[in-house]
């Protein structure tokens, strides 16, 4: 689900600023942006977005502004290593390139900055602690913001679902008088055939046959249970999560129960309003699979 937030801590000249950004996605895929200075807090942020967050691409900024000195270090080792190996490559291939020092300084882990050891302890935990009641306030806006969203959403599935549920009572209704228009046509195709009249018995028989290969009441059924589960659990959505997959399963089951319907149905008078009604379900099944995608 999408959404966006940002929210502020500052204390005695200390600032932190958390901004988030969601966007649909049917995992959770984090990607953090943070100053090196609180780099070692980064294992502790992921934590805390995982506890609150379930499913969406989420891009987090963090900026920190504070008085006082900090530190820049070097890596050394990192840095020369690079550039030998620039070097000797460029002997390799009698380049006249000289490499770029700018260049070399972005790789990761080649410069951090950290505050300054004049600091102490306590301005460390302090930023710790601006950090994480930032980050609690962009988690509790970006929540409402997702929430308005997810209660739209949830309104438009329902209609669909209602809409998915009229569709299966038209086949229904449709396939009620499917055995005597099945009898009828039987006896006007045999008397047309053989130029005599089919004995009722004939009929009867030929006509059974062929409306238990056209029966679709079992998947007309599952489908109008299957539409049930899915408006009830969009209405009380279980504990624990979870949610998005029991949506998935019982969209999975009404596809099925529809191309059943449409296999079974034969292409003639009431079978065409039946296959055009199949079509539609289908049609609805797709919308609904591509909006869960959104729920969290």
């Amino acid at each position: 689900m999408t959404g966006y937030a940002a929210a502020t801590a500052t204390h005695d000249g200390a600032t932190v600023t958390v901004t988030l950004k969601s966007v649909n996605h049917r995992f959770l895929d984090l990607h953090l942006r943070v100053p090196a200075e609180v780099d070692a807090l980064e294992p502790k942020l992921r934590q805390t977005l995982r506890s609150k967050l379930a499913r969406g691409h989420i891009d987090v900024t963090v900026m920190v502004e504070r008085p006082g000195a900090v530190e820049v270090h070097f890596d050394r080792a990192l840095v020369r290593g690079y550039y030998e190996a620039f070097d000797k490559l460029r002997q390799e291939v009698h380049s006249t390139a000289e490499p770029d020092l700018n260049a070399l300084l972005k790789i990761p882990g080649a410069v951090n900055v950290a505050p300054s050891t004049a600091a102490g302890e306590s301005q460390l935990e302090e930023l710790e602690r601006l950090l994480f009641t930032a980050l609690g306030q962009a988690l509790e806006a970006l929540d409402k913001m997702r929430r308005h969203e997810g209660e739209v959403l949830c309104r438009e599935l329902l209609d669909r679902a209602g809409a998915l549920n009229v569709l299966a009572s038209r086949i229904e209704t449709l396939r009620e008088g499917a055995d005597r228009r099945i009898y009828d046509r039987l006896k006007q195709r045999i008397t047309e055939l053989t130029g005599t009249a089919a004995t009722p018995e004939r009929i009867a028989q030929e006509a059974a046959i062929l409306a238990e290969r056209g029966d679709v009441s079992e998947e007309i059924q599952r489908l109008k249970s299957h539409v049930g589960q899915f408006r009830d659990t969009l209405n009380a959505p279980p504990d624990g999560g979870e949610t998005g997959k029991r949506f998935d399963f019982l969209l999975q089951e009404m596809n099925r129960e529809a191309n059943t319907i449409l296999s079974k149905t034969s292409g003639d008078g009431a079978g065409l309003e039946i296959t055009d009604l199949a079509i539609q379900a289908k049609a609805e099944i797709e919308k609904l699979r591509e909006q869960v995608q959104n729920l969290q």
